[in-house]
């Protein structure tokens, strides 16, 4: 599918789901790799399929 929501690396999302953001950090075909901070301030990460991704907001322009 598509990238309707123009998601792109550096954006903030959310699973459809679940509230918890995360940052896009790389775009490969209809996947996204996203990274997030677990409680315990691990840092985590997971290719997604951008259908199950909610864009929270734009990655802020320099």
């Amino acid at each position: 599918m598509a990238n309707p929501q123009k998601i792109e690396a550096g954006d903030v999302v959310k699973l459809s789901s679940d509230p918890k953001v995360m940052t896009v950090s790389h775009i490969a075909g209809d996947e996204a790799l996203c990274v997030w901070f677990t409680k315990d301030d691990k840092i985590e990460s997971h290719k997604l399929d951008m259908d199950t991704l909610v864009l929270v907001s734009k990655k802020p322009k320099a």
